[in-house]
């Protein structure tokens, strides 16, 4: 639009030549030549148009393509930011489950078994923790899903194509 403000002036030159004869005259047959050098300008209407509504209407679109990129942006980091605070949140809980929680459910069932294979404890106290050490490990296996699911969402996020490492 600002180059379109100022019109576009044509201008051409041109060589003609022109022959005339005329017969039926009281003095006999007169021939003539002519030769024309014309040149030709042209200059569109209005003279000068500013063009300032599309300039104006072209600066509009430039600012509000740049306000929705820097809004895609800022929903972007926001959402980065998110599945990362997610990823860490739930590889901690794996942490602790994995080197606290675990372990210790897992000794305190290898114990009541064995106490019940030596008929040293009663079978309500042996389902007891079976159901305890089952529920752990559901635990474990739902927040080890969510974790994997987690990575998932982030690497989506960030457009990485190979795996994204969180440590």
């Amino acid at each position: 639009a600002r180059r379109e403000r100022i019109p576009n002036v044509t201008a051409s030159f041109g060589f003609e030549r022109e022959r005339s004869r005329f017969t039926e005259t009281p003095v006999g047959t007169i021939q003539d030549a002519d030769k024309f050098l014309t040149f030709k300008l042209s200059i569109p209407l209005p003279l000068i148009n500013r063009k300032q509504g599309e300039i104006e209407t072209a600066g509009a679109e430039k600012n509000a393509a740049e306000r929705r990129r820097s809004a895609l942006e800022l929903a972007v980091r926001r959402e980065v930011a998110v599945n990362l605070a997610r990823v860490t949140s739930l590889q901690s809980a794996l942490d602790f489950l994995e080197k606290g929680i675990i372990p210790q459910v897992q000794d305190n069932f290898d114990r009541i078994r064995k106490a019940y294979q030596l008929k040293q404890l009663d079978i309500f106290r042996f389902l007891t923790e079976l159901e305890r050490f089952i529920r752990t490990r559901q635990e474990y296996l739902a927040t080890l899903h969510d974790y994997s699911q987690a990575l998932v969402d982030l690497e989506s996020v960030v457009g990485g194509g190979g795996a994204v490492s969180v440590n």
